[in-house]
């Protein structure tokens, strides 16, 4: 088992792994359905070496040798994933950003996978060529992004992709994306009210709105006042009856309503009379019917002068 082309024969034919040690069993997915997200967490949180341990000696020590591509080209065809974990436990990019940069122009599939797992550990942002905005967007997502990293992430072909993105769907709305969201907004590179939806879906689908994710709402609504007035349209149930029979979403949406009522008085004491009267008349009952009273001598909100 020395050159590369041998190695990857005994790979596909499965004599790397060890006799005597607990056998590997083959991944219930396809290979090729891994995500960033899950080679990451390999990276990160897995500290277990029980499935390199199933390797044989000569295998690792002959896979050390490869150089990247080979290495890529060989952990990819090793359906027991015992490879892939070997590479991401042990790579270490070093000096080699070069060899990365080439690799990456021309991998697909798991292989660009692996490498941009590899690539976003280490904070190897140069390597992503500006026009990749595929690359650029599991970045932004699975690393918080340094301040002088911002000009990376300002092309409005990147922003637009970014909101395209259904960090949702992919649950992956983590505290780094949006302290990276709110670098964004500081840098005055995302147009609000282009992404009003994104920010009400953002206040709609958290349970409760505290730590990061009320800091990037706060932040947003003070720049744009329309943020605000797009979360005051979501239904919030808070009624006495959803009180009595749906205890735990009476909780979640009474958090949610208290939140407006905090931004609304510290951020919008002269906002429109209209809108303002209505939510304190709204506040007043939710507070009356919670035994909150000391709560409405203090929710002043100050009617918009009229200009003289």
């Amino acid at each position: 088992m020395g050159d590369y082309e041998s190695i990857l024969r005994s790979v596909k034919e499965g004599k790397h792994l060890s006799t005597g040690e607990n056998e590997l069993h083959q991944l219930d997915m396809d290979l090729n359905e891994l995500t960033t997200r899950d080679l990451l967490d390999v990276i990160r949180f897995d500290l277990s070496f029980d499935i390199t341990n199933c390797l044989t000696e000569e295998f690792k020590g002959a896979f050390y040798s490869l150089p990247l591509k080979h290495k890529i080209k060989i952990a990819v065809s090793d359906e027991f994933f015992g490879a892939i974990k070997l590479f991401l436990l042990t790579y270490y990019p070093g000096e080699n950003v070069e060899e990365i940069k080439e690799s990456l122009a021309t991998a697909s599939g798991l292989e660009r996978t692996l490498l941009l797992s590899v690539i976003i550990e280490y904070g190897l942002l140069s390597v992503i060529p500006n026009e990749d905005h595929d690359a650029l967007l599991e970045y932004f997502v699975s690393k918080q992004v340094k301040e002088e990293d911002v000009p990376r992430f300002s092309s409005p072909e990147f922003v637009n992709r970014l909101f395209e993105e259904d960090l949702y769907a992919r649950k992956m709305f983590y505290v780094w994306i949006c302290e990276n969201l709110k670098l964004l907004l500081q840098k005055n590179l995302i147009d609000t009210n282009k992404h009003l939806v994104f920010f009400k879906n953002v206040f709609s689908n958290e349970d409760y709105i505290q730590g990061s994710i009320s800091s990037l709402l706060q932040y947003a609504m003070q720049g744009n006042v329309e943020v605000f007035y797009k979360l005051l349209s979501v239904n919030l149930r808070i009624d006495p009856f959803t009180k009595e029979t749906d205890y735990s979403q009476w909780l979640k949406d009474a958090g949610k309503f208290l939140f407006l009522a905090h931004c609304l008085q510290e951020y919008f004491s002269e906002l429109d009379s209209k809108a303002a009267e209505k939510f304190k008349s709204k506040f007043e009952e939710f507070c009356s019917y919670n035994y909150l009273e000391e709560q409405i001598s203090s929710f002043t909100i100050h009617r918009k002068r009229d200009n003289v």
